[in-house]
């Protein structure tokens, strides 16, 4: 189960104590404390997509995020990831969020807490070779394939999973679209299996202030340096949200 957020506007004066404390989850979980079967850090790997007027920016490793230095980001779009692999999912840099493919229609990036299950959504959408490829992978793969706008892809591809049991644990998304034109929007969702435990750790938290908007995994909650930084709210599960 990983650790993520994203933002959107001019974020520049906080992100550097974002960062510590993503640095703080890395290592440590707060919310470890709770359950003997949440992770204890995350340190799979971390990634981030950033994008403004005039870039892009995508960035993967396999090195923990405790042990690595800040990155240079910009105001704009910004989504950022830190990995605890799901069981048996494949290792390595190519394994690290965000993940981005490009189609006809744009380029879709994408961070997932959560596990699928990649062998049903394979199956569904006729990918071969598939083994060792990422579960969140192979979704936002099935994701892209749908019809309609993002909003349309996203409320499709979710309520498929959860009738056809794609979803193992836990469908929380952060995704951020780029057009052929150059148009960007972000959107997010939580939700999870029906069979599975949804509780505080699995919750996402959407925080604005007069200069950025942003969503986060519940972790970041558990720390004074973040709930100073403006207005917070819990989303509402199933429901989609644009910032």
């Amino acid at each position: 189960m990983c650790r993520m957020f994203m933002l959107n506007g001019d974020f520049s004066e906080n992100f550097h104590e974002i960062f510590k404390v993503s640095k703080s989850i890395s290592c440590s979980d707060p919310l470890h404390i709770t359950s003997d079967s949440l992770p204890k850090d995350h340190k799979d790997g971390w990634g981030f997509v950033n994008l403004t007027s005039d870039h892009i920016a995508h960035f993967r490793t396999s090195d923990p995020l405790c042990d690595s230095s800040e990155p240079q980001v910009n105001n704009g779009h910004l989504i950022f990831h830190m990995r605890n692999a799901a069981p048996n999912e494949p290792m390595g840099i190519h394994n690290s969020h965000p993940f981005h493919i490009s189609t006809e229609e744009g380029d879709f990036y994408l961070a997932h807490n959560g596990w699928f299950d990649k062998e049903k959504i394979a199956n569904f959408i006729g990918l071969k070779g598939y083994a060792s490829e990422n579960d969140s992978l192979i979704f936002l793969r099935f994701l892209a394939s749908r019809h309609g706008d993002l909003q349309h892809k996203i409320r499709e591809s979710i309520d498929i999973s959860l009738k056809m049991g794609f979803i193992k644990s836990t469908a929380n998304l952060m995704i951020l679209f780029v057009d052929k034109k150059g148009k960007p929007s972000m959107f997010s969702i939580t939700e999870a299996s029906p069979t599975s435990n949804y509780g505080k750790y699995q919750e996402l938290y959407r925080l604005e202030n007069e200069k950025w908007t942003g969503i986060f995994s519940s972790s970041f909650m558990e720390f004074s340096e973040i709930e100073k930084l403006g207005k917070i709210s819990k989303l509402e599960r199933g429901l989609i949200y644009e910032i």
